[in-house]
């Protein structure tokens, strides 16, 4: 039943809560995404579980708005559920956590009917009280606030802003409330169904999160362990272990698992790596390649049942583990795929886009539509940036042209600090506050790693001309947000060596001049001088600090470390 819109103007907040990690928030208004950030970016501590009351404040600034003029507030994690999860489960702890979530104090809980417009129920109370009182608090008086499956809210996000009328969805992470892997169906632009779910207990998420565990390389390093497999050789017999947690071979998805959820001395047959190995060492480099195939294997066999079941060889695609580019384009080099749309913040943070957008569609908005970018976070004009730059006594030029400068900086071996335009949303820097150097000098690998105080070993990644993607480009696509990864053709692979990982794969970006003409000409100006249309592109932060979000953070990162150039908008800092 669709909901009566609450104004003609309607604009929803998205909230993913601070129980979690990485908060965030976005704002949907009439169908359509204004803004989104994670509140990593303004307390500067990677993966954030802190209220994002900065991000709400950012996205009511962007849209020109108060919470008065909100319609409705939308969280992606549905209380009811987790309830469910929790009544069921041993840990007295976690029993006492749903229950104190679900009764509360009733003299806490009616103390908050003063903070919303209109008075909520019990229950509505004993929910803000628990997952958004922090968050939400200083914004009252509060509108009504709507809770959402987490998975659909991941499913919402790569639908929606697929632009296609049909799909078959994939939402996969380490958990939602009560499942870990869903397919759904997308239909009309606007309208999505479920068709299948697994448990948590057979979460592939949770899967690759335990190997990572056990190769030691840090928390949230999932994407290290993605990196590392093509180190690894084809071993069966490590293969055939971890089939004892989720065995894609079976007539079922997932046989599940045998194991108490954790990887053994006894299993694996060696332990887990001590700090003083190398993690390119051949039985932790062989145990990240069987990982990346059995979810390789698995995300197939999902795959192929969910377009089997709906119908539409288009393949919307989010979660956590939809960041695993190497298995994206597995999936989307297959034989049933048509095409496959992975939403860039695939991450936990990205599904307040997907619970917001989700309300919309709920009440009855449009909101299909194709995300051509991520720029969705705070931008700073050049009067701005150089108010800053005076305020720190720092020396600066005017640049003329910041992009062709750059360029030449680049060409010149130099390793910079690119700064322009509003911030991205999700892990990748996409052109706006990005580290950049030149992809044709194989020293700058090694190099750009030590400036960023990352492993020698980690590959780094291109940004290139969209025109140019099938001259560097195995089976080329289009890749917007460096969520795919392809083969770089033998002949090109010596022109940019620092871009190519050990078994020639790259995870490109490729650079469309209208959807962000700065960094298009920039890269068409490194051509100019070296007649390569790419360039080495990471993301602007040094060590485990989140992404650069401000010129303060950006000239912090910048003399802290061993950048040699910054750019910040149209002024040059120079070492």
């Amino acid at each position: 039943m669709l909901i009566p819109p609450f104004s003609t103007l309607m604009n929803i907040i998205g909230v993913y809560p601070h129980w979690a990690h990485d908060t965030c928030a976005a704002l949907v208004r009439d169908g359509k995404l204004v803004a989104a950030v994670e509140e990593e970016r303004f307390t500067r501590r990677k993966h954030s579980t802190e209220a994002p009351v900065n991000s709400i404040k950012y996205c009511l600034s962007q849209g020109g708005i108060s919470m008065q003029q909100v319609d409705c507030i939308a969280v992606p994690w549905h209380p009811g559920l987790l309830l469910k999860y929790f009544a069921s489960y041993r840990d007295q702890n976690l029993l006492y956590f749903g229950l104190n979530t679900a009764l509360g104090s009733a003299g806490r809980l009616r103390s908050h009917k003063a903070k919303f417009r209109k008075p909520p129920s019990l229950k509505e109370l004993a929910y803000y009280d628990f997952y958004l009182k922090d968050a939400l608090d200083q914004f009252a008086p509060l509108p009504p606030i709507r809770y959402y499956e987490h998975h659909r809210a991941h499913a919402a996000t790569a639908f929606y802003l697929s632009g296609w009328k049909d799909s078959s969805i994939i939402t996969v992470d380490g958990a939602g409330e009560l499942n870990a892997t869903v397919s759904w169906k997308g239909t009309n632009g606007n309208s999505i169904s479920k068709m299948h779910e697994e448990p948590r207990s057979r979460s592939l998420g949770d899967l690759y999160s335990i190997v990572s565990e056990y190769l030691n390389i840090g928390w949230a390093a999932e994407g290290k362990t993605m990196g590392l497999a093509p180190y690894g050789k084809p071993d069966g017999e490590m293969n055939g272990k971890l089939y004892n947690f989720i065995d894609p071979r079976k007539g079922r998805w997932f046989e599940g698992r045998t194991y108490d959820g954790k990887l053994t001395p006894e299993l694996m047959g060696f332990p887990p790596r001590p700090k003083d190995i190398p993690v390119t060492s051949q039985n932790y480099a062989n145990l990240a390649y069987a990982v990346q195939t059995v979810l390789e294997e698995a995300m197939v066999k999902v795959a192929r049942d969910a377009v089997g079941e709906s119908g539409s060889g288009n393949i919307c695609l989010a979660g956590g583990v939809a960041l695993n580019c190497t298995t994206n384009s597995v999936l989307l080099n297959s034989d049933f795929a048509t095409d496959v749309f992975v939403f860039p913040a695939a991450n936990d943070g990205g599904s307040a886009v997907g619970a917001a957008l989700e309300c919309a569609a709920e009440m009855g908005e449009a909101v299909s539509q194709r995300l051509e970018h991520a720029y969705w976070g705070p931008s700073f004009p050049d009067e701005k940036i150089e108010a800053v730059l005076r305020e720190n006594r720092v020396k600066f030029e005017k640049c003329g042209d910041a992009s062709g400068e750059a360029a030449e900086a680049i060409a010149g071996g130099k390793v910079i600090g690119w700064f322009q335009g509003r911030m991205e949303l999700g892990p990748r820097a996409l052109g706006n506050r990005s580290i950049l150097a030149d992809p044709t000098r194989a020293d700058v690998w090694e190099r750009v790693n030590e400036v960023k105080l990352r492993e020698k070993w980690r590959p780094l990644a291109p940004s290139m001309l969209y025109e140019a993607r099938n001259e560097y480009l195995e089976k080329p696509h289009e890749s917007p947000f460096m969520i795919l990864a392809f083969q770089v053709p033998e002949g090109k692979r010596k022109e940019i060596p620092a871009v190519v990982h050990v078994d020639g794969s790259t995870r490109p970006q490729t650079v469309k001049r209208e959807v962000n003409e700065p960094y298009w000409k920039l890269i068409k100006s490194l051509e100019s001088i070296n007649g390569t249309p790419v360039v080495l592109n990471t993301s602007f932060n040094v060590g485990p600090e989140p992404v650069v979000c401000t010129p303060q953070d950006a000239l912090r990162t910048f003399y802290t470390s061993q950048l040699d150039e910054l750019y910040l908008g149209g002024y040059a800092v120079r070492k």
